[in-house]
């Protein structure tokens, strides 16, 4: 079902969709009547806009529907169709090495005029280049500096960010370019992000640009946010948040976002703002805060299943399948994000499973810093040890706190399994370890380990202090923990001099482990304080643990 619009001979088009509204915009003024189309079933709802030079039509319509357009007469035949668009080459961005350097849009034929209007959504400026006679649009939409070159069904359109950009029609060719120099187009050249990091679908609105540029963003959202009323100001502030996180400054980007949901009823069904606030939290070393990311309001998308496997990966669980599929997607983040995200992803990626994907994403990454440990987590998946030793080495001196706390626990751990050091200096390596990267259930674990290979190592009174010193340091994990540490006691009871061994029995008697294990250890100890000719001592001890030994293991004791 279509309508007709007497535009004229040489008038030109554009097709494009913001939000839940589809807009046709053409480069003249035209004076007809909607009125006609009032209580019709699919463009009853049909408004226009004129202007001294353009006409824009819009029509609310959620997605998948799609306007397309073909010429009758000298007018235009617009149609509202579900139908999926068929299978055409669009318009092809490629850079125009000017002078100055731009943007080409290349596959328009027959370009028509150039009409600036207001985005429906935002407010803010976007330009559009019209089509004389049906032709491509842009299928992917495209984030530079500067601009957002957006998808179209007809024609292109820009959304300015600055006020230098302009666009201009050519016989062959649409130009986005600045005016007073060259037009920003985001990476430098060998540094772009990899082609299918475009085709993955994305929920923020992460500006890539300069800090300058990103800084007067800020300032001008801030602006508004203050100008706004306070039943308003959820959406600024989301934008805020989002620029904030560009910038790399999630503490500020959560406690905006907080604001914003605190302050504005409508913006706690936010999507973007959801995934904002608990992307701040997760990336501010919050995890417990980041309940956004899990948020079942979110919609499905790969944006928002690469949060989600970022936030398991924080918690220690895995995560590495989940993050090959949208992990590409930060090689087109902004720099401050993408340079702080990206080692932990291909790390996690690295050690879970996934080393290919993860050293053709380090492969792509041109420029990226704090990737050495990724390329040794790699080089050590793919059995070239001695490269990886020589690596975690090198990254075990340097200044990265992080990451010198992995590479040094990864080398103890490599030579252990090429028998290069017994469990004995594995342990020692590992508490080496233990003051380059503090805290959290990564430290427990490591604890745990080290543990283990001294009880391994026969030092089982330095395994009880390593777990007992854990429980203190970290008491929620204290009843996880209580297995670690009957076992760590009962081998200090075996191990330790009896004297220091009695001691310990004495002190902790309820550590004892049930069953066969703390039977010989009772049992060993009794035996060594009777070599002491400490038989009295042997026999009281003895004695105790009969007292609280299971009717079987009684009998052993006795």
């Amino acid at each position: 079902m279509a309508i007709m619009v007497p535009a004229g001979e040489g008038s030109g088009l554009a097709l494009l969709r913001r939000g839940e509204s589809l807009i046709a915009v053409l480069d003249r003024a035209l004076g007809f009547d909607l009125g006609m189309l009032r209580g019709h079933p699919v463009f009853g709802g049909m408004e226009a806009t004129v202007t001294p030079d353009a006409t824009i039509l819009r029509l609310p319509a959620a997605a998948p529907a799609r306007f397309q357009a073909r010429r009758e007469g000298t007018g235009w035949a617009i149609e509202a169709t579900r139908d999926p668009p068929a299978e055409a080459p669009g318009l092809r961005a490629v850079p125009d090495p000017g002078p100055p350097p731009r943007l080409a849009l290349q596959g328009a034929a027959d370009p028509g005029g150039i009409v600036a209007i207001a985005d429906p959504e935002t407010g803010e400026p976007i330009i559009v280049a019209t089509l004389r006679a049906p032709g491509p649009g842009v299928a992917t939409g495209r984030r530079l500096p500067e601009i957002d070159l957006l998808p179209t069904m007809m024609g292109a359109a820009v959304l300015a960010r600055s006020d230098r950009v302009a666009l201009r029609a050519l016989p062959d060719r649409i130009v986005v370019e600045a005016a007073g120099g060259a037009l920003a187009l985001g990476a430098a050249a060998g540094q772009e992000p990899p082609p299918r990091s475009a085709a993955l679908t994305r929920l923020l609105d992460l500006p890539v640009a300069p800090v300058p540029g990103l800084l007067e963003r800020l300032r001008v959202q801030l602006l508004a946010v203050n100008e706004a009323p306070p039943l308003s100001r959820g959406a600024l502030r989301r934008d805020a948040a989002e620029t904030l996180l560009a910038l790399g400054m999630p503490q500020e980007a959560q406690a905006m976002a907080g604001l914003a949901l605190r302050e504005d009823p409508r913006a706690r069904d936010d999507a973007r703002l959801i995934l904002a606030q608990g992307a701040a939290a997760l990336l501010a070393g919050r995890p417990a805060e980041a309940r956004g990311i899990a948020d079942p309001r979110l919609p499905p998308g790969d944006e928002v299943d690469l949060w989600r496997a970022l936030l398991s990966a924080a918690q220690g669980e895995p995560a590495a399948a989940a993050l090959v599929a949208g992990a590409p997607l930060l090689l087109a983040y902004p720099e401050a994000l993408r340079d702080r995200l990206l080692p932990v992803a291909l790390e996690a990626m690295a050690t879970g499973g996934e080393a290919a994907s993860a050293a053709r994403l380090v492969t792509e990454a041109v420029g990226v810093p704090g990737l050495d440990l990724a390329r040794a987590l790699v080089a050590e998946a793919e059995g070239r040890d001695a490269e990886a030793l020589a690596a975690f080495d090198a990254i075990g001196r340097g200044a990265d706190r992080r990451q010198r706390g992995i590479a040094l626990r990864r080398a103890a751990e490599l030579r252990l399994a090429r028998g290069e050091i017994d469990a004995a200096g594995a342990a020692r390596a590992l508490e080496q370890s233990l003051f380059a990267w503090r805290g959290g259930a990564q430290e427990v674990a490591l604890r745990r380990r080290i543990a283990a290979l001294r009880i391994a190592a026969g030092q089982g009174q330095a395994a009880f202090a390593m777990v007992e010193e854990a429980t203190r340091y970290f008491p929620e994990d204290a009843d996880a923990l209580r297995p670690d540490l009957r076992a760590a006691f009962a081998a200090a009871l075996q191990t330790a001099p009896p004297a220091a061994a009695t001691m310990m029995f004495d002190a902790h008697p309820d550590l004892l482990p049930e069953g066969a294990a703390g039977e010989a250890a009772v049992l060993l100890l009794a035996d060594r304080l009777a070599a002491l000719d400490l038989s009295a001592r042997a026999a009281a001890l003895l004695d105790q643990a009969a007292a609280r030994a299971t009717p079987e293991a009684r009998a052993a004791i006795g």
